[in-house]
């Protein structure tokens, strides 16, 4: 088991763009190993070329050409590493991003077939064909080597967001991190995790390696190795996100010639229905439910009910209604993302006996540019400790419900807390001009279904929750921070980026949100740094708000 990845210069670091990180859905879990290349084992300190050129360029290749594991289909890792080296050095030299991803771009390699394993380091054959397998370009993930403890140019801290996003656009994530001798001994179904070992692991050298799905049940990453297949799970295996974000040194994304289509969710977080995970439908919770009209000569009528997070989609099911041989209703309503997110997150305690419950003053209705309004949070039937958070149409995020001192008190059972009113010394609230933005920042235009839609969450707990009492202080990235669709794209160790540097609010404060439900579950490991676990007699409601121009 060798490794052989070496540091990128900062300034190749430094120029790189940064990959975007969206107001975008990131589904539960990701699992793209059924498209990339089977594990082999690499010959020599070759991991780079091995993860960018055979996995990572590889599972492109199986894609376009709908094959797997044919090696005239798989960039050569060989190939790649002897090219880079020459035959002089390549047994002893690794190599890194800032030599294997240019390399791809301009001169890629040719094919296992051409180039088995078994010549890695060796006299290479003569071939007729040229080198076919190369990329369009890359994009900069995470790059965290320092100098003296103080972070070089093109430092970003691995975001977990940032690297899910990738995944679940269906592009796999080559990077380097530090080597531990448990790392290298991963059991099968273990995830490796340095906060749960009674020492830290001894660091051997850094290792390339590639990302292909995640499991936020998990709290990890899925990764390939290139160890072969006795290596942890097949050559598969798993890391934890607090370990990966502090041991990773570099991560990035390949640009390839053709945009590779999208995976389905590997567990959706929806209820058992043709319309929910693996046919496109993100996003969205669609249930069928059928009966026998009387009425109708017993007749069989199906009802749709439920939502979906676009217009489109909604529009789909309009039309396979219309294609059935039986009436089929369908009450399916549009929750644009970030509601859709949450309602699915917040599946269970919606559907608490004893929960809160958010309504709008006055009754439902769509609101005005210009109008002013008020909230009213019912608190559950027994006393709690209440959260309140408002997601506005940009993603901003407002916490209505600050605690007023060093520890949150209790809300009486059924109280009645009013936010918006100007009453009692409370602020009013009044709609102002939509900020509607798209999942990379652009405004949306005015008619797009998609614009005007904002949410009030509301949280009960019969326990603090301390991810989010440990949120609320100045700078927090999840209390009220203003949206920023282009934060900026390099930061230093000495000057700490910004609130909105570390992604847009709303998709924070939904994966904080994920994370904290997730984490009820018996007998679940806890990220690093969180002390208690959320009890199960948590509840929540969620207040869809639709504004018009």
């Amino acid at each position: 088991m060798q490794e052989g990845a070496s540091p990128s210069p900062p300034e190749f670091a430094e120029f790189v763009p940064l990959a975007p990180l969206t107001r975008a859905y990131i589904p539960e879990s990701i699992d793209l190993s059924e498209r990339m290349p089977s594990p082999k084992e690499q010959d020599g300190p070759s991991c780079m070329s091995w993860a960018t050129a055979y996995a990572t360029r590889g599972y492109y290749s199986q894609l376009e050409n709908a094959t797997k594991d044919d090696p005239a289909f798989l960039p050569s890792a060989p190939d790649m590493h002897n090219q880079i080296h020459g035959p002089d050095g390549c047994e002893k030299a690794g190599s890194s991003f800032s030599v294997a991803l240019p390399f791809l771009q301009s001169k890629g390699t040719r094919s296992l077939k051409d180039i088995p394993i078994q010549f890695t380091c060796k006299s290479l054959p003569t071939v007729s064909t040229q080198p076919t397998f190369k990329i369009n370009g890359y994009k900069k993930l995470a790059y965290t080597y320092n100098v003296d403890g103080r972070a070089v140019r093109g430092f970003e801290a691995p975001n977990v967001d940032r690297i899910k996003l990738q995944l679940k656009d269906g592009h796999p994530v080559p990077f380097t991190m530090k080597q531990g001798l448990r790392f290298k001994s991963l059991g099968a179904g273990e995830t490796y995790n340095e906060g749960l070992l009674a020492k830290p692991d001894t660091k051997i050298g850094a290792h390339a390696m590639v990302l292909m799905g995640y499991d936020d049940r998990r709290h990890a990453f899925r990764l390939m190795n290139s160890w072969g297949d006795t290596w942890s799970d097949g050559g598969y295996g798993w890391i934890d996100y607090e370990t990966f974000k502090n041991e990773v040194n570099e991560a990035w994304v390949l640009v390839p010639s053709k945009e590779p289509p999208r995976p389905a969710a590997s567990r959706p977080m929806t209820s058992a229905s043709k319309f929910n995970g693996s046919n496109g439908f993100a996003c969205s919770d669609v249930t069928a439910t059928t009966a026998i009209s009387s009425d109708r000569g017993d007749r069989l009528e199906m009802r749709w009910t439920g939502f979906v997070g676009r217009q489109d989609r909604r529009d789909e099911l309009i039309r396979r209604s219309l294609e059935e041989e039986f009436k089929v209703t369908v009450d399916v309503k549009l929750r644009p993302w970030p509601i859709c997110e949450a309602l699915l997150t917040l599946r269970e305690p919606l559907r608490s006996p004893v929960r809160p419950k958010v309504e709008l003053v006055g009754g439902e209705r769509a609101l005005k540019v210009g109008e002013t309004y008020a909230i009213k949070v019912t608190a559950p039937a027994v006393p709690s400790f209440l959260y309140v958070v408002y997601i506005e149409d940009d993603g901003t995020v407002v916490n209505l419900s600050p605690r007023r001192g060093p520890v949150r008190a209790q809300t009486k059972e059924r109280a009645e807390l009013l936010f918006g009113d100007g009453k009692d010394g409370r602020s009013t609230f009044r709609v102002t001009a939509l900020k509607s933005t798209g999942e990379t920042g652009e405004l949306l235009a005015k008619g797009d279904p998609h614009r005007g839609h904002e949410a009030v969450i509301v949280i009960a707990s019969r326990s603090p929750i301390d991810e989010l009492e440990n949120e609320e202080k100045p700078g927090s990235a999840v209390y009220r921070v203003a949206a920023n669709p282009k934060p900026p794209v390099t930061g230093t160790a000495t000057d700490a980026p910004s609130p909105a540097a570390l992604g847009p609010p709303d998709r924070l404060f939904l994966s904080k949100l994920r994370e904290i439900v997730l984490r009820r579950a018996e007998g679940s490991a806890l990220p690093q740094g969180v002390a208690s676990a959320l009890p199960r007699d948590v509840s929540a409601d969620v207040l869809h708000l639709k504004i018009e121009d």
